[in-house]
């Protein structure tokens, strides 16, 4: 039987921290109690930053590396956007801080704010929003962009009040707002919120025990 090397020994810590985030991964995955496909793209980008290339990396740790990040780049691309919607309507990862280009995260919320028009449009209501025009509008006045948008929006009648005393009154701004502006505004708060830990979100579960 080979005994282990000097080399070996200390290649064997190297290995563990390496693939440790693949045993948490699986372990968060497994859980029955707990809603898994908001975690699928946090987790995935957390393995592919996990699995870069090093200059310090030992041999076989850049093997290892190597050999596994074209299986995490490859899972779930045709999945990618409901993927990314799941994790955005998720209170602990709406800031969508495992993705960099800010103007990807805006373009999720966008559509998401679409769909909602959507499926209201659908129940009824004519205002709607597909994603061809929800990127022409430029975003969802999102914190990383502020856009100034206005829809025609009918006058309202003038109560009795406004007729006798319009000269004397504060002019009121229109209260009637269109499918599209209560989406946006909706989101707009979502996002402005802070995210919930897990230490919340746990708490609340055993508080609900």
């Amino acid at each position: 039987m080979a005994s282990l090397t000097e080399d070996d020994m200390t290649l064997i810590p190297e290995v563990i921290k390496l693939m440790s985030p693949l045993k948490v991964a699986t372990t968060l995955l497994s859980e029955e109690n707990n809603p898994t496909i908001s975690m699928i793209s946090p987790i995935q980008s957390k393995l592919q930053r996990q699995f870069q290339p090093d200059e310090s990396d030992h041999m076989v740790i850049s093997q290892m590396k190597e050999r596994f990040r074209p299986d995490f780049d490859g899972r779930y691309t045709y999945l990618q956007d409901l993927l990314h919607y799941a994790s955005a309507l998720d209170p602990r990862f709406k800031d969508l801080a495992f993705l960099d280009d800010n103007e990807t995260k805006d373009m999720i919320f966008m559509k998401i704010t679409a769909e909602v028009v959507k499926m209201d449009g659908q129940a009824g209501d004519g205002d709607t929003l597909n994603e061809d025009q929800a990127a022409e509008t430029e975003g969802d006045r999102s914190p990383h962009r502020e856009e100034e948008e206005t829809d025609d929006v009918p006058p309202m009648k003038k109560t009795a009040l406004d007729q006798m005393f319009g000269d004397f009154l504060p002019a009121r701004s229109p209260v009637k707002k269109t499918t599209k502006e209560r989406a946006k505004e909706e989101v707009l708060k979502y996002r402005e919120r802070d995210a919930l830990g897990s230490g919340q979100i746990n708490g609340n579960k055993e508080a609900a025990r």
